[in-house]
C-alpha cells in the first residue's frame, strides 16, 4: 500500500516537516540499495568475460612459448587485482562495481591455478585444487562485501566435501567445517542487516543444503547413528525455523523450517519399513559410540534440547507440535529396538499418524489451510508406504484414495466456510 503523504498533511495526520522527514528518508533508502537487476547482469558479465578471455589464450595456448604462457598465466590475477585495487579506492559505496570485481578475481583465482599448474606440470587432484581456490577466494567476501563470492565458495567447499568423502578412498572432509565456519561471521552479519531479503534467503537454501549434505561425509562406512544423527538436525532447522518466522513475510524465505520438516518427515517414513529396524542388532553398539556421527549427533541433541527448552517456556501451546520433540522420541524407539524391533516400527508409525493429526487440528484451529493440507498430505504418505507392507486389494485401495481424496476437499471447504465467517 503506498502512502499518499501530502493526504496525511491535509487531515492533519502528520506535520509537513514530518512528512519531508519521511521523503527523505525512502529517498536516501532507495538510493543506497543497488538495483538488484544491475547487480545480476554485473555479475554475469563478470563471469562471461572471464571465461571469454580464458577461451581466447586456450585457443593459442599450445604456440605460446614458456614465458608467454606464464605471464598470460598470472596476466588475470594481476589485471583483476588492479581493478579490485581501483573499486575499493573510488567505488567502494558501489555495492555493482564491488560484486563485478570480487567475482572477476574469484575467477581469475582459478584461472591461474589452472594455467600454472599446465605450464609447469604440477601434478594434483580435484579437491586440492578446489580447497586452494576457495581458501584465496574466502578474502574476497570481507573484502568487498560480495554476495555471489560468498555463493560461490559455499558451493565450492560442498563439492570438495562431497569428491573427499564419497569418492573412493573415503575420507572424512575436515577441513570443510573449518572453511564453513571461516564464512560464518559474514553470513551473520548479512542476518542482522537484511534477514528478510531474497538474496539471504537463496545464501540461507545453500548454506543448510550444504551442511545438509556434508553431514552425510562425517563416517567412511555406515554407522547406526547415521539417523540419530540426521534427525537431531532436522529437528534442529526446524525450531531454529520456528524462532526464524517472526523474520521473514513468507515460508519460502524459511529454509530452516521447510528443509526441518521436510526431513523429518523422509527420515520417519524411511524408518517406517522393517528393513531398518531388522538391520540394526546389539553387536553394533561399539561402532555406534565410536563412530563419528555420534559426536556431531550429541552435539545437535544439545541444541536441539536448548531451542526446545525455549520453546516451552515461551509458548505451552508448541507441545501439541510433534515436530518439536521428535527427535527425543525417535531416540527412544531407537533404544527401544534393541528390545523389540516391531515396537520400534509400530511406534514411528504411531509418531507419524500423531504429526498428520496435530497438523490438522491445528490447521482447522488456526484457519491455516497449507497446514492443513500438509497435514492431509503426510496421511496420505504414511498410508502409501504401508500398501508395500500390507497386502490389500485394488479395490480397497482405491476406495481409501476416493475418500482421501473426498476428505481433502471436504476439510478444505470447511475451513474456507469457517474463515470467512470469522472474518465477516
Amino acid at each position: 500500500m503506498k502512502i499518499n503523504l501530502q493526504e496525511l498533511i491535509e487531515n492533519g495526520v502528520v506535520s509537513e516537516d514530518v512528512a519531508t522527514s519521511i521523503s527523505n528518508y525512502y529517498n536516501q533508502k532507495k538510493k543506497s540499495s543497488p538495483n538488484r537487476v544491475l547487480l545480476i547482469f554485473a555479475v554475469l558479465g563478470a563471469l562471461l568475460i572471464g571465461i571469454g578471455v580464458i577461451l581466447i589464450i586456450g585457443h593459442n595456448w599450445d604456440n605460446f612459448p614458456r614465458i608467454v604462457k606464464t605471464t598470460f598465466s598470472f596476466l588475470p590475477l594481476i589485471l583483476t587485482q588492479v581493478i579490485v585495487f581501483y573499486v575499493l579506492l573510488k567505488k567502494g559505496n558501489n555495492q555493482l562495481w564491488k560484486e563485478g570485481s570480487a567475482v572477476a578475481l574469484f575467477c581469475a583465482i582459478g584461472a591461474s591455478m589452472t594455467l600454472v599448474s599446465q605450464v609447469y606440470h604440477i601434478v594434483g587432484d580435484l579437491p586440492s585444487y578446489i580447497l586452494t581456490w576457495m581458501v584465496l577466494a574466502i578474502p574476497l567476501i570481507y573484502l568487498l562485501d560480495s554476495k555471489a563470492v560468498l555463493a560461490f565458495v559455499i558451493i565450492g567447499i560442498t563439492s570438495y566435501a562431497q569428491q573427499i568423502g564419497f569418492n573412493y578412498p573415503r575420507e572424512v572432509p575436515h577441513l570443510y567445517w573449518l572453511l564453513l565456519a571461516a564464512v560464518l561471521p559474514y553470513f551473520y552479519t548479512l542476518y542482522k542487516k537484511e534477514s528478510n531479503s531474497n538474496s539471504f534467503s537463496f545464501l540461507l537454501w545453500l548454506l543448510i543444503g550444504s551442511v545438509t549434505i556434508a553431514l552425510s561425509t562425517l563416517s567412511t562406512k555406515y554407522s547406526p547413528s547415521f539417523f540419530l544423527m540426521y534427525m537431531s538436525y532436522f529437528t534442529t532447522l526446524y525450531l531454529i525455523g520456528n524462532r526464524y518466522e517472526h523474520k521473514v513475510d513468507s515460508l519460502i524465505k524459511n529454509p530452516c523450517k521447510v528443509i526441518g520438516f521436510l526431513g523429518t518427515i523422509i527420515l520417519l517414513l524411511i524408518t517406517s519399513f522393517d528393513f531398518y529396524w531388522n538391520e540394526l542388532s546389539a553387536s553394533e553398539w561399539r561402532d555406534t559410540l565410536l563412530s563419528a556421527t555420534t559426536g556431531m549427533w550429541i552435539l545437535l541433541t544439545v541444541l536441539a534440547s536448548y531451542l526446545l527448552a525455549k520453546e516451552f517456556s515461551q509458548d505451552e501451546k508448541s507441545i501439541v507440535n510433534p515436530l518439536n520433540y521428535t527427535y527425543f522420541i525417535f531416540l527412544l524407539l531407537f533404544l527401544l529396538q534393541y528390545l523389540s524391533p516391531i515396537t520400534s516400527q509400530v511406534g514411528i508409525n504411531i509418531l507419524l499418524l500423531f504429526i498428520a493429526v496435530s497438523m490438522i487440528w491445528r490447521g482447522h484451529d488456526q484457519l491455516q489451510l497449507h497446514l492443513l493440507n500438509l497435514g492431509l498430505l503426510v496421511l496420505v504418505a504414511l498410508i502409501i508406504c504401508r500398501f508395500f507392507d500390507v497386502q490389500i486389494s485394488f479395490v480397497i485401495r482405491g476406495i481409501i484414495f476416493v475418500l482421501l481424496g473426498i476428505s481433502f476437499f471436504v476439510a478444505n471447504y470447511l475451513i474456507i466456510k469457517k474463515k470467512n465467517a470469522y472474518e465477516s
